[in-house]
């Protein structure tokens, strides 16, 4: 029977190599690194198939190492002339590969050996992932005929090349992923300058980003391609702002795309209210869906607008806002109906609802294992010794035998909860009694995210979380959000308190002496 070390989770191994790699960080160790690696991981490698797979990486990791220029050692240009020459025989099942690398992008900088060595890996490569790197930083790197499954990249200005790359792969292409420089470019892998452009009828997923580019849409400058250009498309996420003056990016895709995370504005709303991208049956496959704003000098999501998203949430499993959005209860109110039957998680931190109302959003959701939203003043959790409170931003001011010694360390929010926890269980009023003695109102909510608008609020944070621990049982964490400060409570630091105990006690009597009157 095989040792049990022959078959360890790959996982497990890798790490294993990690802390077997780690040893002296002295200047004279570093230079000598690379062959010291690959001398302690060459016997690992040929123990068995489970610590070749696992050590291979880390293994060649070492072996050719590419500095900008030529090298000038002939043992060591011979060493990598033969790495380069065995490389398709050292991996010939690859077909994902990833490109970190140091130099500027101008062509003249890339050593040869360096060209060498990834126009071997690229070869019969179908999925290439760069990072700060143009695959057009070597004129022929990607053969004329390659056609590829997979590409991830950052491009930084127009490349006429990259696009054609990505043009040509269209037939076999089913992930695209694009860091970009500015939004527009993109609309010239879409639409060409004749208007026309490929169909990517294998692409499941497209990913677009832009850590520079947070404009709104172009006043009138933005191309409307016509076209299907994504008929198969499974998820779209588009963090920048959106490079068209239409639809096309959702464009026949109605039956397929399960997941839609873009950020929004006003403008880009009224464009797919032009579209009717808002239509309540046109994404029958849509299970996630995450909005986010582009903030700025776009301001926050008016009302108007909200209403029309508000479509998109029947039968989602997933439904996510976040930025600054105007997103008011009564909103969402007519759509819970049809929203009771899928939705898990309900995160729009903007929402805006009393204490009433979120037991009545908990209550109308029976699936909802995760809810995030702002609890606006409510006098069914309010109490007279608040005002006494007020001042209390972190330790209890009021109550200074707590016993307990601060630090500046210590998380003001965590000193709050700690030293009012037993006060907010005594003040829960007649209003939140009432509610707590109710049924639980769920069995499946797991996570609840509440923010809060000021400190003097805490203590109805604190008394919110109390009675919903008590008609949630189900609830593992209370997260709770102030402008300041933000505090995540674990569901045993209010079983373990005395006065919870006691409150939840009482509760219970309520219940059983209603039961026994009927």
């Amino acid at each position: 029977m095989p040792s049990l070390a022959q078959n360890l989770p790959v996982i497990i191994a890798e790490r294993v190599l990690h802390f077997l790699i780690l040893g002296d960080t002295t200047e004279e160790a570093w230079r000598t690194h690379s062959n010291a690696t690959f001398r302690c991981l060459r016997p690992v490698s040929q123990l068995c198939r489970s610590w070749r797979a696992a050590s291979v990486d880390r293994l060649f990791e070492h072996v050719c190492k590419l500095p900008a220029g030529e090298n000038s050692n002939p043992r060591h240009a011979n060493n990598i002339h033969g790495f380069l020459e065995a490389i398709q025989r050292l991996f010939p099942a690859a077909v994902y590969t990833t490109v970190f690398h140091g130099w500027p992008e101008a062509s003249e900088s890339w050593p040869l050996l360096a060209v060498e060595l990834l126009r071997g890996l690229f070869l019969r490569n179908t999925r290439v992932s760069c990072s700060e790197i143009w695959l057009t930083t070597v004129p022929g790197l990607i053969s004329d005929d390659a056609c590829l499954q997979g590409i991830d990249a950052t491009i930084m200005s127009p490349s006429p090349h990259f696009i054609e790359i990505v043009r040509r792969s269209a037939p076999a292409l089913q992930h695209l992923r694009l860091k970009l420089g500015q939004s527009f470019i993109f609309k010239r892998v879409v639409a060409g300058d004749d208007g026309a452009g490929p169909v990517f009828s294998q692409l499941r997923r497209l990913e677009l980003f832009s850590s520079t580019d947070r404009s709104a849409l172009a006043n009138g400058r933005l191309v409307s391609p016509d076209g299907t250009p994504f008929p198969a498309l499974e998820t779209l996420s588009c963090h920048m702002s959106y490079p068209f003056g239409n639809d096309v990016l959702l464009r026949g895709n109605g039956q397929s795309l399960r997941v839609l995370d873009i950020y929004i504005s006003n403008e880009l709303l009224d464009v797919f209210e032009r579209c009717s991208v808002f239509a309540s049956q046109r994404f029958t496959a849509l299970a996630c869906l995450k909005l986010g704003n582009l903030q700025g000098e776009h301001g926050v999501i008016d009302k108007a607008r909200v209403v029309r998203i508000c479509n998109l949430f029947q039968q989602k499993t997933v439904v996510e806002v976040l930025g600054r959005v105007d997103f008011l209860y009564d909103t969402l109110q007519p759509y819970l109906g049809d929203m009771a039957r899928t939705i898990r998680v309900l995160d729009i931190p903007q929402l805006e609802c009393t204490f009433e109302q979120i037991v009545v959003l908990i209550s109308s959701l029976p699936f909802l294992q995760m809810l995030s939203a702002t609890c606006l003043k409510s006098d069914a959790l309010a109490s007279e010794i608040d005002s006494v409170h007020a001042t209390c931003t972190g330790m209890c001011a009021v109550k200074k035998s707590v016993g307990r010694v601060t630090n500046r360390f210590d998380n003001p929010a965590q000193l709050h909860f700690d030293t009012h926890l037993d006060i907010a269980c005594q003040t829960v009023g007649f209003a939140g009694s009432v509610y707590a003695s109710g049924p639980p109102i769920s069995q499946r909510l797991i996570d609840l995210d509440i923010r809060i608008e000021r400190a003097n609020k805490r203590m109805q944070a604190i008394r919110l979380c109390i009675i919903l621990a008590i008609l949630c049982p189900s609830v593992r964490s209370f997260t709770y959000y102030s402008r300041t400060s933000e505090l995540t409570v674990d569901r045993s630091r209010f079983t373990s308190n005395k006065e919870f105990q006691k409150l939840t006690a009482r509760v219970r009597s309520s219940i059983d002496n209603c039961l026994d009157m009927h």
